[in-house]
């Protein structure tokens, strides 16, 4: 998402040149923007921030910010959040130059530099560089929900090299967990080959095959592949977490174990949750999308959690290149568009693949 620069933002407004702030949720995160960058200077006009939102011709507000009383307190609680966070380029500078001196694993990006697609990008800029008064991370929970072959499981390991070998935490404990040691094992076989390609972390980290882990040498750090059962485990000391495709697990115990309370001895732990779009409404997947989506949409406040959700609404047209590219975020250069387009076809004919 853009944000609109403060000097220019009751004009885009007015003009109507805002398109993207469609919803609510989207509305909060570019004034809290606004008004965290510029002291809330903007907004002390309350009344006639109202005449703005009611002039871009965004009807939805009318039921949400039906009175000035409402808006007043709208804005009033964008105060009450006022400067707990900040953005450090330097920071974030630094976690994008460090997952860009990997390389690509797989396929004909084998051997490339991994160089961020602007989605991607987007993400670790935030997790990495929006940063709490005391120094440490403002996020310490990342949701990403994502289609298939979007570059998925490159991104979830190159996080967890970053967490293992470039967050300057001395004996980090990062874990790779997913509903079995298997799928698990498939981001610690990227993050191992991204290792072996790059001399600078090859010559500081030992791959130990048997056990999946990975040790970063000079903090004495690790990145392990947790079995089935961790569960059952106590006595985690955790710094990072990545949870790859959270909609497969069959149940909340091992989640509940891994992010309730393990990292509490850290001082910016991260727990990166990466998955495709579950179908089970029963399951901590879900539970979580759910809670993504409030946050997105408004309905909740969270300032520790991160949420990206990429798939297209109950209402969209399946049908419709516009929607695949909403949807898809690597369209055109992890997945080919003839690839959807067949997809696409298919599904006409078969009802069942929709």
């Amino acid at each position: 998402m853009r944000y609109i620069d403060h000097t220019n933002c009751k004009t885009a407004f007015e003009k109507g040149e805002d398109h993207e702030i469609q919803s609510l949720g989207k509305l909060t995160r570019t004034a809290t923007k606004i008004a965290e960058a510029n002291g809330l200077g903007v907004l002390k006009n309350r009344q006639g921030y109202y005449r703005i939102i009611k002039k871009s011709g965004l009807g939805a507000y009318e039921d949400v910010l039906s009175s000035f009383a409402e808006v007043d307190a709208f804005f009033k609680n964008l105060d009450s959040h006022k400067a707990t966070k900040y953005y450090d380029k330097a920071r974030a500078n630094y976690a994008v130059s460090f997952i860009e001196c990997l390389c690509h694993t797989k396929g004909t990006w084998a051997g490339k530099p991994f160089t961020l697609i602007d989605w991607q990008e987007q993400i670790i800029r935030d997790i990495f560089g929006i940063i709490k008064p005391n120094g440490y991370r403002q996020f310490n929970t990342a949701y990403i929900e994502i289609p298939k072959k979007m570059g998925k499981s490159e991104l979830a390991a190159a996080v967890a090299l970053l967490l293992t070998c470039g967050d300057g935490e001395e004996r980090a404990e990062v874990y790779g967990c997913a509903a079995d040691r298997q799928q698990a094992s498939i981001v610690f076989e990227v993050a191992a080959d991204m290792v072996r390609m790059c001399p600078a972390l090859n010559r500081r980290v030992k791959i130990l095959t048997a056990t999946k882990r990975i040790v970063y040498l000079p903090t004495n750090s690790f990145y392990q592949v947790l079995s089935a059962e961790a569960y059952s485990k106590h006595g985690f000391n955790i710094h990072g977490v990545v949870f790859d495709e959270l909609h497969t697990q069959p149940n909340r115990k091992l989640f509940d174990v891994m992010t309730k309370g393990s990292g509490d001895a850290r001082m910016q732990p991260l727990y990166f949750l990466i998955t495709t779009a579950g179908t089970d409404t029963n399951s901590i997947c879900y539970e979580t999308h759910q809670k993504a989506k409030d946050i997105l949409e408004g309905r909740k406040i969270d300032p520790t959690f991160y949420p990206v959700i990429y798939g297209a609404d109950e209402t969209d047209d399946w049908t419709d290149p516009e929607i695949w590219k909403k949807a898809n975020p690597s369209l055109e250069i992890t997945v080919g568009i003839d690839k959807v387009e067949a997809a696409c076809e298919s599904a006409k004919q078969n009802p069942g693949e929709e």
